[in-house]
């Protein structure tokens, strides 16, 4: 899917290689991998970007890596319900529903502090480090993520961008592919 990110002068420029630094838009170039945080303008499949990452190579792979190890050590998702110690989540990888049994072992995090069961709500989006189990995830740990990447102003987080086409500055658009497809 061909996504289109619109950037301005407020937008940060970072990459992404162990540490986080600040660049300049012109340091990203045609074929690079970014990620975005912006407003999500959905019917014209674009960004407003806010902030934009460059990844590192390496990164990379070892987020592709990651993602084969998708459903087997770890899943992604929104809340879509909860019911007692189990927990369903619509996949963000697959688009798949998933149903993850929480125990007495598992950890529940968020951003800034240690949380509970009780602190999950329907609409959040966690990751789960579990594995499969008689057809559902045994969750190990769950991290809230939704303090961390979503507020009010609902912006959106892509993670995996690869740059298509480029325009020449100061126009402020670039076209970019999932990678992560």
């Amino acid at each position: 899917m061909i996504h289109t990110v619109h950037f301005s002068a407020s937008t940060r420029f970072y990459r992404q290689a162990g540490t986080l630094q600040e660049i300049k838009a012109s340091d990203i170039k045609v074929g690079d991998a970014i990620g975005v945080r912006g407003e999500r303008e959905a019917a014209a499949n674009s960004v407003n970007a806010e902030r934009i990452f460059q990844f590192d190579p390496q990164i990379i792979q070892r987020r592709r890596e990651e993602k084969a190890k998708y459903g087997k050590t770890w899943l992604m998702g929104t809340v879509t319900a909860l019911n007692g110690v189990k927990v369903t989540l619509q996949g963000s990888v697959d688009n798949s529903a998933h149903t993850v049994v929480v125990n007495e072992s598992t950890t529940f995090r968020d951003t800034r502090k240690s949380t509970t069961l009780a602190d999950i709500k329907v609409g959040h989006t966690v990751r789960v480090d579990g594995a499969p189990k008689d057809g559902t995830f045994v969750a190990i740990s769950v991290f809230d993520l939704t303090p961390l990447f979503f507020n009010s102003n609902n912006p959106i987080r892509s993670p995996g961008l690869k740059i298509e086409t480029r325009t020449t500055l100061p126009e402020t658009a670039a076209c970019a592919q999932d990678w992560m497809e």
